[in-house]
């Protein structure tokens, strides 16, 4: 399912035509018919946790969701920012589109682990500049792909919360983020 924003503004914007191209196109060349495959949200929120911070999204309500792999849908994706915009050309900002996903209801005819293939997809879609974003990287790891998330411990000793999640990166699950840079016009400043 494509979950929009009703009226985005700001970076919101520009995330929210990436969001959707992303989804039509990746959608289709995966085979990935209805909306009960996918959950596509926008931009996810760094919200405080007991220990680090939680990827979440505003579900209405004063509600947020956890958007973590659900192994109700072949994959779950959202966009996160940086905490550090700049004003030279326009607003400028890292962006990174995370997405988990389980690799064999992605690319069900194939039977080796086909990570590389899913990321030549996404970075085909990518590597053209559109909407003011452009494409700096592309990692793997759950400590790399959620590094916004962690609390930084020099020896606390306590559980981080990708601990939880550390075996979400094993076949046939996969976990990777697209970094990118914005730059976009805010007209709403």
């Amino acid at each position: 399912m494509l979950i929009l924003r009703d009226t985005p503004k700001g970076i919101d914007q520009p995330i929210q035509r990436l969001q959707k191209l992303l989804y039509d196109r990746l959608s289709a060349k995966w085979g990935l018919n209805g909306d009960q495959y996918w959950q596509a949200y926008g931009r996810a929120y760094k919200n405080q946790a007991q220990v680090g911070y939680l990827p979440e999204v505003y579900v209405g309500g004063n509600e947020y969701r956890e958007v973590y792999y659900d192994d109700n849908f072949a994959v779950i994706s959202f966009f996160t920012i940086s905490d550090r915009r700049t004003f030279e050309v326009g607003m400028e900002t890292s962006v990174a589109w995370i997405v988990s996903l389980d690799l064999t209801r992605v690319k069900p005819v194939r039977a080796d682990r086909v990570d590389e293939e899913v990321h030549a997809d996404v970075l085909g879609e990518l590597r053209v500049p559109r909407f003011g974003f452009t494409l700096t990287g592309l990692q793997t790891g759950i400590d790399n792909v959620y590094r916004e998330y962690e609390l930084y411990r020099q020896s606390s000793g306590q559980v981080s919360n990708t601990d939880s999640i550390k075996y979400r990166d094993m076949h046939p699950l996969h976990v990777f983020r697209v970094d990118m840079n914005l730059i976009y016009q805010n007209s709403n400043c």
